[in-house]
Parts: C-alpha cells; structure tokens; sequence
C-alpha cells in the first residue's frame, strides 16, 4: 500500500513539473518578442548568417545582457524568432543564461534536446549541448550551442528545446527553430 503511494506521488509531482515547464514556456515566449513586425517584404532581406557565431564578441554579449534583464535566457535571433539554414550548413546559436533572483549557492543544469514532434535530431547538435555550474548573482553567463545539418537531412522545420533547471526545479524553457532548406 505505502509502495503504491509513492509510486502515484512520483507520477503526480511529474506532472506538475512537466505543467510549470510548459507554463513558464508560454509566459516567457510571450514577454520576448521583439518590436521588429516581420512582413513578407522584409523577411527576404534578411541575413541569416548575421546570426551564425563561432565565437560571441563584446557586442553580442552586450545585446544579449540588455536582452535578458529579469528573464533566465535569452537568444540572439533575427525579428523572425526562427533561422533559416541550408543541407550541410554548420550553424552557432548565441544565447545568455541569468539568474535574476538568486538564492545562496544556485546550481544550474542546461540541456538541448531534439522536439520529437520535429525532423530534429539530437545528432545534429555539435557542441554545447548541455552545461552545468553555479551563476553567481549578476553575473550573466554568455554561451553559444553549435549545429550541423547534413546534406542530407530532409527539408523540413528542426525544433530543439532547451531545458535549464535551477537547484533541481524547473527554472526556464526555451525553443529553437530552423527551416532546413535545400543547399544554395
């Protein structure tokens, strides 16, 4: 009996858990957009690879950090909120990781994983795939994850999330998105 307790408690706190994740998910999509109104006119104008690092310089790392403000993380995206990438294109993502409300000693753990519900897969992520440690208060931690398409993934529509935990709690949730297109 106390077995089967604990086994429907465990199930219960799961799914609280998985709840709050999707929660602050669609609270923190809501408060990043930016101010850029994306037409069909401009969408073409648009330089991707403006967005593609290997290393992220002082001015990223200052956008970034005017970014973030009370927010756990903040991406370094177009106005499109997505990327458009091309078969075989190595593609880095800049993204700055806070800890806005800190609370002794903070541990973090960071993951990207592949949206199964997408072509995405988890091969594809090259370098910075998950992280760990402690943010001090005001410090701002700037990272980039990298990824390669193969030339011979599918066209299609690549979504990653990224999951970040404070002290062992759900702490924020993000999503990335890349439309693979065709090589040029």
């Amino acid at each position: 009996m106390i077995k089967d307790t604990k086994i429907i408690f465990v199930i219960i706190l799961t799914i609280f858990i998985i709840t709050i994740g999707i929660i602050i998910l669609f609270i923190n999509q809501e408060g990043e957009q930016e101010e850029v109104k994306v037409t069909q006119d401009n969408i073409s104008t648009i330089n991707y690879q403006n967005y593609n690092f290997q290393f992220i310089n002082e001015n990223i790392q200052r956008i970034l950090s005017s970014q973030i403000r009370n927010q756990g993380v903040a991406f370094y995206l177009p106005p499109t909120r997505y990327i458009n990438v091309s078969k075989g294109q190595y593609f880095g993502v800049a993204f700055a990781l806070n800890n806005p409300n800190p609370s002794g000693e903070n541990y973090f753990v960071y993951e990207f994983t592949a949206d199964k519900n997408t072509c995405a897969n988890e091969s594809w992520i090259k370098m910075g795939k998950n992280s760990f440690g402690k943010i001090p208060e005001g410090w701002i931690d700037h990272a980039t994850v990298f990824f390669e398409f193969p030339t011979d993934a599918p066209t299609c529509t690549a979504k990653y999330n990224f999951v970040i935990t404070k002290d062992g709690q759900a702490y924020d949730l993000k999503q990335l998105e890349f439309n693979i297109l065709p090589s040029a």
